[in-house]
């Protein structure tokens, strides 16, 4: 009778010590989990997600007389970027096309017309980074840009100092359908941003 009793006390308390074992890991398992689920998968912990500050500029020219250029507003940006690991890092914006700003209120106008934005039916310009390489002078964004329901992959040289994103780059008139006579004398479209941006 003792033995048959020992044997039940052991059996019992081998019982409680595996239940006990196993809710142990069962919560191991869903603290990592947890864990897993709140990093961002594809960034790295040094990921800086920056917003715009007011004060920024996005300047167009037309041609090459720089004391006149076009300017646009209404930016919206998601900015993840990170100095020292620049291919993981992602840049996307739009701008509205109906911000656009010449001193000319005909001149804008004319901007917003079928053969030169086409503003009423695509009102939104946008641009999302495919890929962001470390340059000798800085930083270089290849991606996508859509104006007029148009997608052209473009490359965007920049700088990153002083938290403020400078760059210039340059499209073909063409390429995205805008052949209004006169609106591009150079058939060449440079757009300069200077883009201030805090944490």
């Amino acid at each position: 009778k003792q033995s048959k009793f020992f044997l039940f006390v052991l059996a019992g308390s081998f019982s409680l010590l595996v239940a006990c074992t196993n809710g142990t890991a069962k919560e191991t398992t869903t603290t990592e989990n947890q864990k897993q689920e709140n990093t961002p998968s594809g960034f790295s912990h040094l990921m800086t997600n920056y917003r715009v500050k007011e004060g920024y500029l996005i300047k167009v020219y037309r041609n090459d007389q720089k004391e006149y250029p076009i300017f646009f507003k209404g930016l919206q940006a998601a900015l993840m970027f990170d100095e020292k690991k620049p291919e993981s890092s992602k840049l996307s914006a739009s701008i509205e096309v109906a911000t656009i700003e010449s001193g000319n209120n005909e001149m804008n106008a004319h901007a917003k017309e079928k053969s030169v934005l086409d503003a009423q039916l695509f009102p939104i310009i946008t641009f999302e980074s495919t890929l962001i390489t470390k340059k000798d002078t800085g930083y270089e964004a290849t991606g996508k840009l859509n104006l007029k329901g148009i997608t052209k992959e473009i490359k965007l040289p920049f700088i990153f100092r002083n938290d403020t994103f400078s760059g210039k780059f340059a499209i073909n008139a063409k390429d995205f359908e805008i052949t209004r006579n006169g609106a591009v004398p150079s058939g060449i479209i440079k757009i300069e941003l200077i883009i201030p941006v805090t944490k």
